[in-house]
């Protein structure tokens, strides 16, 4: 088996995906040298590994960095049902962003695991009349561009190559299947980009 975009608890086989810990890392890392001291990580699915790992990584370098990160991490108030809903109900993330808004001193800017993610918080700061870039900055990954085209101001998010890591997970698969000699299950991880928009700020220090 060859897992994609990570493998799950208790899973076997081998697993290429994103370096989701090193993102959230280039996110902390990002923010610092934009003038960035208090942020806040928003997450509607406090379980999912994907998210879990890239809190990690922000986290991580946030502690090396001197930055302030509070995390704002549950699911929606009546839960999850299935089938899942897609990224278009506001209220997934409305009542994070408002405790996110009612923290004092408020964060300057909100991180979101995943382009999805950010695009709700768009729309849940919009519903409080609040501009995204002006107002509070938002930064996420995936560089997912059917969600982010529509968004304004341009969305500041990483790019996980997903194309190189579907073309290294058949690589992987066809390596497996070309040796009968079984070895230890492997991880592959493909390094995240920054595609710069124009919803962080930059805060000059006073």
């Amino acid at each position: 088996a060859v897992w994609l975009l990570g493998r799950p608890r208790g899973g076997w086989g081998d697993a290429v995906g994103a370096d989701d810990y090193r993102l959230g890392a280039m996110i902390a890392e990002y923010l610092v040298a934009r003038g960035h001291r208090r942020v806040a990580f928003v997450n509607p699915k406090p379980d999912h590994l994907l998210f879990m790992r890239r809190e990690d990584g922000l986290l991580g370098a946030a502690r090396r960095l001197g930055l302030s990160v509070q995390c704002f991490c549950s699911a929606p108030p009546g839960g999850w049902e299935f089938p899942l809903q897609a990224p278009t109900h506001v209220e997934m993330v409305q009542h994070l962003v408002d405790q996110v808004l009612a923290t004092r001193p408020r964060p300057t800017v909100i991180v979101a695991a995943v382009d999805s993610v950010a695009a709700l918080i768009y729309r849940a700061l919009a519903v409080r009349e609040l501009r995204v870039g002006r107002d509070i900055s938002v930064i996420s990954g995936n560089a997912d561009h059917r969600l982010i085209a529509p968004l304004h101001p341009q969305l500041t998010t990483l790019d996980i190559h997903p194309f190189e890591i579907g073309r290294r997970a058949v690589q992987q698969l066809a390596l497996r299947l070309a040796d009968p000699n079984p070895w230890p299950d492997g991880d592959w991880t493909v390094h995240p980009t920054l595609l710069e928009g124009e919803s962080v700020v930059t805060i000059v220090a006073k």
